[in-house]
């Protein structure tokens, strides 16, 4: 290798390494909690001061949601945001960001040391979503849906299928088979 090539080649590796180093301080900047009286839109997403926050690890049916059980129609998705909304009632929420997702921060909640996205799922009100939960609520699903708490007492649409097929997204729809 001549002289020029050596030096390319090291002038390259001392750039990638400047580069690493920067990339790996950005990367251990702790990104603050956020903290506060939260407002609840539905059962997996809130509101604290003005950041929109989707609850990791969980899916919840959407606001609108309707389900069925023996005596009708349910407003299961009604249901799902009180749900939540008594859990954070007058508490101050703390929220660890795990990321973001449609202009919402994802984050683990607690309130008093109560995971928020856990306390749902074992309630019944939402689902593990083990794709991005890596399976960390699995045992409290299985739990809510043997004993038929929540929603697993009732007939219902899984929330991306409805989301799918009550949505502008023709691609959606057409995965989903809505409407079929």
């Amino acid at each position: 290798m001549d002289k020029g090539s050596l030096g390319l080649l090291l002038m390259f590796l001392l750039l990638c390494a400047a580069a690493g180093l920067c990339a790996a301080r950005v990367r251990a900047e702790p990104v603050p909690d956020i903290h506060g009286a939260a407002w609840v839109h539905d059962g997996d997403t809130m509101r604290i001061n003005e950041n929109w926050i989707r609850l990791w690890g969980i899916d919840a049916v959407e606001l609108n949601q309707r389900c069925a059980d023996g005596g009708g129609d349910k407003p299961c998705g009604a249901m799902a945001r009180a749900a939540l909304a008594d859990m954070v009632a007058g508490r101050v929420v703390v929220c660890t960001p795990q990321g973001a997702s449609y202009r919402r921060v994802v984050a683990r909640c607690h309130v008093g040391g109560m995971d928020l996205g856990r306390a749902m799922v074992k309630a019944g009100m939402a689902f593990d979503a083990p794709y991005f939960s890596r399976g960390q609520y699995a045992g409290e699903a299985a739990k809510a849906r043997a004993a038929g708490r929540g929603l697993w007492a009732m007939a219902w649409e899984a929330p991306a299928r409805w989301r799918a097929c009550h949505g502008d997204d023709a691609r959606a729809r057409a995965r989903y088979a809505c409407g079929t």
